[in-house]
């Protein structure tokens, strides 16, 4: 399959999630938060429901929505993983793999085992894979999320960051 081929199968499928998740328009990234920290999920909550980004968090303590921007669910069929942009992650590292073949952003710890694959993404050479966060804490966590939100607004920057990731 091409770059861009499966850039366009990525759309559609984003396309088919909104739809059976109801997620509204002004919501034009959609990311998958997975931490193994419950308290530290549960304070990045707060933080993650004021940013124009559609969330979807997986844990085992499934909540009511507290957000229009965010749902709870146990687990998440892999087959919905193409539909996600990115995917915030800490220890939780065993479908790496899947990642990289549906070109989903990891934003992970800088101490993550696998600096060999993940370097972080570099936008003015276009250059690496991820974004990091330095501490395991909401604000450093949420620190790469909006460095990663900002890239996005860059259509060219996006495309290429979802194409090195596509490539790893």
């Amino acid at each position: 399959m091409t770059n861009n081929s499966f850039l366009a199968d990525k759309k559609k499928a984003n396309t088919i999630l909104r739809s059976e998740y109801k997620i509204k328009q002004k919501y034009k990234t959609i990311g998958l938060v997975k931490l193994l920290n419950k308290d530290l999920t549960n304070n990045l909550i707060k933080w993650l429901k004021e940013l124009p980004v559609f969330f979807i968090i997986i844990t085992d303590e499934v909540k009511e929505s507290i957000s229009d921007n965010i749902i709870f669910l146990e687990t998440l069929d892999m087959d919905l993983l193409t539909w996600v942009d990115f995917k915030v992650c800490d220890n939780d590292i065993c479908d790496f793999n899947i990642i990289f073949e549906r070109a989903i952003v990891p934003i992970v710890h800088s101490w993550i085992h696998l600096s060999s694959l993940l370097t972080e993404f570099n936008p003015s050479k276009w250059e690496w894979n991820a974004f990091y966060y330095q501490n395991e804490n909401e604000f450093s966590i949420m620190y790469a999320i909006v460095r990663y939100i900002e890239n996005a607004k860059f259509p060219y920057d996006n495309k290429t960051l979802v194409e090195n990731v596509y490539n790893s």
